[in-house]
């Protein structure tokens, strides 16, 4: 179990790997409570152009400590690459998914 530190406190998390229609890499995050239970947390990746299979955008904009809990948990590589949407700048990254899969639920 992994731990994200949000603007509200700690979550304990766990990572659910998938894809979207297009075949790039989704990666959700999901919140464990004391009790047990689990609900989805969010959605760490965005899906805006076709990318290679490790590789996702990532959203700083719900998630704003996503890229140092990426890096602190050996789950990718900040590429210097970004994709602007609206008023947001998704960072892409290159994703370790061995390591991802090792906090799979």
């Amino acid at each position: 179990m992994l731990i994200y530190h949000s603007q509200f406190g700690d979550e304990n998390v766990t990572l659910h790997l998938h894809k979207y229609q297009n075949g790039n890499l989704a990666i959700q995050m999901i919140c464990h409570d004391e009790d047990g239970f689990e609900e989805p947390y969010a959605m760490m990746t965005k899906n805006f152009r076709k990318l290679e299979n490790n590789l996702a955008y990532v959203d700083r904009n719900n998630l704003p400590n996503i890229l140092s809990f990426i890096v602190k948990n050996n789950l990718g590589e900040v590429m210097r690459e970004v994709f602007a949407s609206g008023y947001c700048v998704y960072p892409l990254v290159k994703f370790n998914l061995e390591e991802v899969k090792k906090h799979e639920i």
